[in-house]
């Protein structure tokens, strides 16, 4: 076992080969005392959200996933573009503030001009897309955990993208809670938040398969 490390020594100590190199790890905050702060200085890229004082990594998106987020992106892009409307879509590692202690990356997610943001995060969302990993905590985490903090952010709109399932919902803010609507291939779910953002579900798990060849 390598004894404690002294970390105010002037040069790093050499580590045998086969031990863990803990003198690394003694530079970061034990999980559950993250701030803010030191998420986003230790954490530059995307792949990590912050959950009251822990950093927790996501999930590796699989090609399907990325697919389906780029369509999904693409289309929000175009619609924005193509009407001048004021805003704009943003796809995985955008980070959005939703509620006291929470850091969120979203699949894909439309701002609004007017909402509150800067080059690395924004003050919550307008629309938010998060697409469904098939791993049973990943699943709570979007399905429950998400559903319950986006909508006590007042996040107007939240897709919920179940490839496993053949299945979206779209979730729009109603008081303090979300009003649901389901859809499943062959149907066609119009954002209330975006006029003229239609998704044909049947689209969206194509584009999950690739370029036909």
């Amino acid at each position: 076992m390598t004894p404690p490390i002294d970390l105010h020594a002037e040069s790093p100590p050499v580590i045998p080969r086969g031990e863990p190199v803990w003198y690394i790890a003694q530079q970061f905050p034990y999980q559950g005392e993250w701030t803010a702060e030191q998420y986003f200085e230790h954490f530059p890229d995307h792949g990590y959200e912050f959950v009251d004082g822990f950093v927790e990594k996501l999930p590796a998106a699989t090609k399907p996933h990325q697919r389906m987020a780029a369509w999904l992106h693409r289309l929000l892009f175009d619609l924005a573009e193509e009407n001048d409307i004021p805003g704009e879509a943003f796809l995985m590692g955008y980070r959005a503030f939703t509620i006291e202690g929470k850091y969120r990356e979203p699949d894909v997610l439309f701002l609004f001009d007017e909402r509150e943001s800067s080059d690395r995060n924004s003050v919550g969302f307008d629309i938010g897309v998060e697409i469904v990993s098939d791993a049973p905590s990943d699943r709570a985490r979007d399905l429950v955990t998400k559903r319950e903090e986006y909508a006590a952010a007042g996040v107007p709109e939240y897709w919920i993208v179940d490839y496993r399932e053949r299945a979206v919902l779209l979730l729009t803010i109603s008081g303090e809670e979300y009003a649901e609507t389901a859809g499943r291939e062959g149907d066609v779910l119009e954002s209330v938040v975006l006029p003229g953002l239609r998704v044909d579900i049947s689209q969206l798990f194509a584009a999950a398969g690739g370029r036909s060849k």
